[in-house]
């Protein structure tokens, strides 16, 4: 979708994204904490795109709002629901980096398809996460936020960086197909 690719592109300022299925398991409480130091510390014009369908967990949508509200991140994080494959794509295609902070993943078709699109990633190193990502993106071992937010602006903005980890992503790729 252009008008997606054209917004993301058109601001200055790393682009968070988070694509799936809400559930208490995605810990996605974890990536808006990581964000907020992301936001008020290093990039000031950062925003955080959740794009979550939330069927059933209204609850803990709920209080993932609440959060960005308490944190004063209402303008910089944006809550999308169901989109289309076209602008999922612009989405993969124009973010700075892609962030899982889940406890217990299966494959994580997410991270795959934003590595398919060159968008790195970087994720929590649980479950089956580190045998889905191996060296195409960055695993964390603990969730120090500040840290986190400190990887993801470094990803967000290191060409060096990003180019291996998309080299890495295609090996990654490759052996997946």
């Amino acid at each position: 979708n252009e008008g997606i690719y054209s917004l993301l592109k058109g601001q200055s300022g790393s682009n968070v994204v988070h694509i799936g299925r809400l559930a208490p398991n995605k810990c996605i409480e974890d990536i808006i904490k990581s964000f907020y130091f992301l936001n008020r510390f290093i990039d000031k014009q950062s925003r955080l795109w959740l794009v979550v369908i939330d069927f059933y967990t209204e609850i803990y949508s709920f209080s993932l709002k609440r959060l960005v509200h308490a944190l004063g991140l209402e303008e910089h994080v944006i809550f999308g629901g169901c989109m289309a494959d076209s602008e999922l794509r612009a989405l993969y295609e124009a973010g700075s980096v892609y962030c899982c902070m889940s406890e217990h993943e299966g494959f994580c078709l997410p991270v795959v398809e934003a590595m398919h699109f060159g968008l790195p990633v970087v994720s929590f190193a649980s479950s089956a996460l580190p045998d889905t990502i191996v060296a195409g993106g960055i695993l964390v071992k603990e969730k120090r936020y500040a840290e986190i937010a400190e990887l993801l602006a470094e990803v967000s903005c290191n060409q060096e960086l990003r180019a291996s980890l998309i080299a890495e992503r295609k090996a990654r790729e490759a052996a997946l197909s």
